[in-house]
């Protein structure tokens, strides 16, 4: 492979900071915000969610529109799956307008699209509908896990639409949802949905439950939308649940790491 140049180094490795960070603040709430490498006796204290999820979208957002659409080197990060991590976060900070307009530009650019069969896309690593493909040969137990799959997508087009419809439904684009939710339907064979002002989020819930049962965002996703208690209740869920526990390890290396409540 030819070498890429540095910037693109840099590029690859603030997004992967951006998701990282994402997955922290989705887990544990609160997190410290490091962004130099030098931790020689330093011990930081845990900064806002808020203030963590904006500090990555400020780090990515200046160049995730100039990354190059397609990369031939394997594994690399291109502009769809930068623009992908940067509408999570858009919807984390809630700013759901911004995070219509990355997913609207994803779909737009006809780059990925649904396979025609959803079977179709766990049996290889590379179809029409996978945008990253970053994770390392999983273990056998992962596997079976897991089905037995042959592809593990770190990201898929069909994420997104899920995203997009998220945020028209926020922003109150009711039968813009329905379309694009209907979109998953069709391709899995599904009866179509209908949704309204009412029961939106609920479709959207029972959609991604169908169309990603084991791709580990839709609890966190229930949370954000501020439905955990009501669908999860009936299995033992709490409020102080939305958060994981701070891991002993941490708590016990770090003096300034307090525990999440409830644990």
């Amino acid at each position: 492979n030819i070498p890429l140049p540095l910037d693109y180094y840099v590029q690859q490795a603030k997004l992967l900071r951006a998701a990282a960070y994402l997955h922290l603040v989705t887990a544990f709430g609160d997190v410290p915000l490091m962004t130099s490498y030098n931790m020689v006796g330093f011990y930081p204290t845990r900064q806002p969610a808020a203030t963590v999820i904006d500090f990555a979208i400020r780090d990515i957002a200046g160049f995730v529109n100039n990354m190059p659409d397609i990369f031939q080197h394997n594994g690399l990060l291109n502009k769809w799956s930068g623009l992908t991590i940067l509408a999570k976060l858009q919807l984390a900070q809630k700013d759901y307008a911004a995070a219509l307009l990355s997913t609207n530009a994803i779909i737009n650019s006809r780059r990925y699209e649904l396979n025609t069969s959803l079977n179709e896309v766990y049996q290889t690593t590379n179809n029409k509908e996978i945008i990253w493909n970053g994770m390392p040969e999983p273990s056998t137990a992962f596997k079976a896990y897991f089905q037995n799959r042959a592809g593990f997508p770190s990201m898929r087009y069909a994420e997104v639409l899920l995203l997009n419809a998220e945020a028209h439904i926020k922003l109150g684009n009711i039968n813009q949802a329905q379309e694009v939710l209907n979109q998953l339907q069709t391709r899995s064979g599904r009866t179509p949905v209908t949704l309204t002002a009412t029961n939106a989020l609920e479709q959207l819930n029972q959609v991604m439950q169908q169309e990603a049962p084991l791709e580990g965002y839709r609890f966190s996703s229930l949370v954000r939308w501020g439905l955990a208690g009501q669908l999860l209740g009936s299995y033992g869920y709490k409020p102080h649940n939305n958060l994981l526990p701070i891991p002993l390890v941490e708590l016990q290396v770090n003096p300034n790491m307090t525990q999440n409540p409830g644990y």
